[in-house]
């Protein structure tokens, strides 16, 4: 069902799209324990725990792009996509840590839930910048070079911005909508089904 705001008017694509998911955002959340970033006990072997669950949600996402990358949408934002990737991995090598592969599904059906994953993935860069700024006095002393995820670029929200731009100029009917909607949430779900085989695995990486 195609949501409304209160006095009748259509939520645009890209605010259906949040509201649909807040609830997967909220348990990607917790099931990254992402409060750890910000609590005293935050160390070191947290952080790297952290980076391997992002990298691994980031890599198996967008190997599921492959397919689509006929669309100019996903063509269009996959190629900084591959860059935050590189940073994680990145970063990963820089503190020596060892990179676990998960087992990767296809898990997207067609290019408009490879969109709606594309969404999760932009979102979730979107706060880089404010978490560096708060991370960066301590995770600074764990790097050789300064970190690259984690950086202070705000280039991010920006890019996000221009992709809602280009959701809500999309003509979309109800099962397209639904689509997207789907394919935001599996993204999501990537992220909670990592971060969940990881804390109970404890194996996604090693020093």
């Amino acid at each position: 069902m195609i949501i409304k705001k209160n006095l009748g008017e259509d939520l645009n694509v890209a605010e259906q799209l949040k509201l649909a998911t807040k609830e997967d955002h909220k348990m990607v959340e917790i099931e990254m324990r992402s409060a750890e970033l910000f609590s005293r006990t935050f160390d070191r072997h947290r952080y790297q725990q952290h980076l391997a669950i992002l990298w691994n949600s980031y890599r198996s996402i967008l190997d599921n792009f492959e397919p689509y990358q006929c669309n100019p949408i996903i063509e269009k934002y996959t190629s900084q996509l591959n860059l935050d990737e590189a940073a994680i991995l990145g970063d990963l090598k820089d503190l020596g840590a060892k990179n676990h592969i998960t087992k990767r599904q296809p898990i997207l059906m067609n290019s408009l839930e490879a969109i709606g994953a594309v969404y999760v993935l932009l979102g979730s860069s979107m706060g880089r910048s404010m978490i560096g700024k708060k991370l960066s006095s301590s995770i600074a002393d764990w790097h050789s070079s300064p970190p690259k995820y984690y950086s202070q670029n705000e280039s991010e929200i920006q890019l996000f911005q221009d992709f809602k731009t280009e959701l809500n100029k999309l003509k979309l009917n109800h099962p397209q909508l639904e689509d997207m909607i789907a394919g935001a949430k599996k993204a999501f779900q990537v992220f909670r089904t990592v971060a969940r085989n990881h804390y109970e695995t404890k194996q996604t990486i090693s020093e």
